[in-house]
């Protein structure tokens, strides 16, 4: 039995060293060594993980390092998937910066990847996503500066800061950049109206038809007549700033609006102003406030051309948005 099992043994290593050796004859001759590297570079497209729609907050760090790392590891597998890369711009086009967790003694790397990523990407155009949550730093020019340069070829923005700190904000540069090819912006800043107010945000982007955004276009000097979907998180609707009006105002021509966590301040005023009119077709409404907010909500605006609403939030607040669908069909339901 024992001369049966070293048989056994030595045959099983014999057939691994034999297939060892045969996959290096056949290597060679594997169909993707004839692949042409331009073919090869198109197939490499379709092994980057797509940027998420939803903002970086809710990802950890080490996934957006993963991504962040991929064409650099397809790059350095072997001579020809190095070519490759290097002929496919759209593999280095989307970038991704989490200022907060780049230390002080790593900017330089950080630098260096930027460049190699803008010089790599060529002309196509670009994907980025930057987040800040902690203050300004006057190091964090040295990424956005290269940046501003390259906003004229952004076809994808998310920008999402606690606050700016001023008109010498390092992220102002990126938010008056001129951005023709700009066409879709999740942009989730806070700022004082005294700052950004006269400011134009975005002054060029006559291509933009799609925005998430947190910030109050009330207090910045702006026309985006081409946006066609917006969402407004945490919009305030109160006597002094109303942050629906001003979205209406700045986006003339919205089909679709979203309204998450809206609310309203103080009461009415007496007598009751006119309702503002509202032309979207489609409206989305997640709310998880009391009542009396869904019905002010309504006693403001009205909806004449609504074709679709959606409403939705936590369970507990389910008879306030029948409410509020109540409220709404009068003037919609025709249509709707």
């Amino acid at each position: 039995m024992d001369e049966a099992a070293q048989y056994d043994q030595l045959a099983s290593q014999q057939l691994e060293t034999s297939l060892a050796r045969l996959a290096e004859v056949r290597a060679p001759l594997h169909p993707v060594r004839k692949t042409p590297p331009e073919v090869l570079g198109l197939i490499f497209e379709y092994c980057w993980d797509p940027l998420p729609e939803s903002t970086l907050l809710s990802e950890k760090p080490a996934e957006v390092r993963r991504r962040q790392r991929q064409p650099f590891q397809l790059a350095a597998v072997c001579r020809r998937w190095r070519k490759a890369s290097l002929l496919c711009p759209k593999a280095w086009n989307s970038i991704e910066l989490l200022l907060d967790d780049i230390p002080r003694v790593r900017y330089k790397y950080w630098v260096a990847y930027l460049s190699c990523m803008l010089g790599r990407s060529a002309s196509v155009p670009l994907h980025i996503r930057i987040i800040r949550l902690r203050d300004d730093t006057t190091r964090d020019s040295k990424l956005i500066d290269p940046l501003v340069e390259s906003m004229r070829r952004c076809d994808s923005l998310l920008l999402s800061a606690t606050c700016i700190l001023g008109d010498t904000d390092t992220l102002v540069p990126i938010l008056i950049s001129s951005t023709p090819a700009l066409s879709t912006l999740h942009l989730r800043v806070s700022s004082e109206s005294s700052i950004l107010q006269q400011l134009s945000i975005f002054p060029s982007a006559s291509r933009l038809t799609r925005i998430r955004t947190s910030f109050h276009f009330a207090h910045a000097q702006t026309q985006l007549p081409a946006v066609t979907f917006v969402a407004l998180y945490e919009p305030v609707v109160s006597n002094t700033e109303n942050d629906i009006s001003a979205a209406l105002s700045v986006f003339p021509n919205i089909y679709d609006l979203s309204l998450i966590d809206p609310s309203v301040r103080g009461v009415a005023p007496a007598p009751p102003l006119p309702k503002v009119v509202c032309n979207n077709v489609q409206l989305r409404i997640r709310h998880d406030s009391t009542p009396a907010d869904h019905l002010a909500l309504s006693d403001r605006f009205a909806f004449p051309r609504l074709t679709y609403l959606y409403l939705y939030g936590v369970a507990k607040a389910s008879a306030a948005r029948v409410d509020l669908a109540i409220s709404l069909l009068p003037e919609a339901a025709p249509q709707l």
